[in-house]
This record gives C-alpha cells, structure tokens and sequence, in this order.
C-alpha cells in the first residue's frame, strides 16, 4: 500500500500504544543514517541535522531530550530514511523504546513539556 508517498509493509495498531486522546501531531521526520528504529521509539533531535535517533539522555548532539514518538518501523541503517512520528500524545510507558539504560523516568519531565505524556495504561475517553 502507498500512500502520500509513504510506502507501509505490514500494518501497526497505534492503539497498541495510545494511552488517550490528547491530541497528536504528526509529522514526517528523517531519521539519522545508522539507525534501525522501532515503532514506538521516543526520538530525540540532533541539532546540527535534524535529523532523529532514539533519545539517549548520555547523548551531547540534542538528542538527549525527547522530541517525538516514532509510529512505524525506520531502517536507516543504509542512509537517512524518512517515516512518520507523533510530536505529541499519551503514550502507555511499557510500550516505549530509549536509548541507552533510559527509561520513561528519565524523560519524563522534558517529554511534557514538549506535550507528550507517560501514562501507565490507556485511559478511558472522556464522556
């Protein structure tokens, strides 16, 4: 299937992740070449790029702050390669990936205040 110039192999359930209806952004982002990044990884900016890789809280290039969530599968391992990540949202904690010995702890604060949001479980939608 392609659409929008973007080709998906398979399919990723967004809800498997989703932990309520804060509202998303969603943006094309062009990972950083040497990346093999997985649907659910908290991606940080390198500044002198911009481009992504996982966020890494050891890291000196920017990307030690949490910029967004990655909503499908990125191979750049070849190159720099483009796919679609969420700038903001409620995501369920477990289901994230960091880099190095992070967790959603670490980023916790600074992920807020980008408007992304570490919840424990999916919450009810508000009536």
């Amino acid at each position: 299937m392609k659409t929008l110039g973007i080709t998906t192999i398979g399919q990723m359930n967004w809800q498997e992740i989703l932990a309520g209806d804060f509202p998303r952004s969603t943006e094309a982002v062009t990972i950083a070449s040497g990346n093999n990044l997985k649907f659910g990884s908290v991606i940080g900016k390198i500044t002198n790029t911009d481009t992504y890789k996982l966020v890494d809280s050891s890291a000196t290039d920017g990307s030690q702050e949490p910029f967004a969530v990655l909503m499908e599968d990125v191979d750049a391992s070849a190159g720099p390669a483009v796919g679609i990540a969420n700038l903001t949202g409620e995501y369920i904690r477990t289901k994230l990936i960091f880099g190095g010995s992070d967790t959603w702890q670490t980023h916790f604060t600074a992920a807020r205040k980008n408007s992304i949001f570490f919840k424990e479980s999916r919450q009810a939608p508000n009536q």
